[in-house]
């Protein structure tokens, strides 16, 4: 698996790619999946030639589980919270996380304030997202 933080032209850290999964997302559209964006690869990965893309399967497993797949940004976050906020108040939904390839700042605080709120369970989450998480707690 080759994985590697994605930094900005001023080196500031915006992400995290995991190259292995990257290779294998394909974009489905059926009832139970949300895709947003394209993914392009060229010769550099990681370029500014990554456009978004998340995909969300719902399943019931006997609760509600969401599994993204995918880049989960500040862009696209907001479906995701759409999906979680529309379930009844007190509905915990486990959120598995073991196809994400990639999360920027906005989106690993959107996690944590859900998750610390109570709303979501997250499940198979990179260890990556969990120290991000507490290193924001720490600021």
């Amino acid at each position: 698996m080759v994985s590697g933080e994605l930094l900005d032209n001023s080196g500031k850290a915006i992400g995290w790619l995991n190259r292995s999964k990257l290779s294998s997302i394909e974009a489905e559209h059926d009832c139970g999946v949300h895709v947003l964006g394209s993914l392009s690869i060229g010769p550099v990965v990681a370029s500014r030639t990554i456009v978004a893309l998340l995909k969300i399967q719902r399943r019931m497993d006997p609760i509600l589980v969401f599994t993204v797949s995918g880049r989960l940004d500040v862009e696209n976050v907001g479906e995701l919270c759409q999906l979680i906020d529309a379930k009844p108040a007190g509905a915990v939904v486990v959120l598995d996380l073991t196809d994400l390839v990639l999360a920027d700042r906005d989106a690993v605080r959107y996690l944590r304030d859900y998750e610390t709120g109570g709303r979501i369970v997250l499940r198979n989450c990179p260890a990556y997202i969990r120290a991000w998480m507490a290193a924001e707690e720490d600021h």
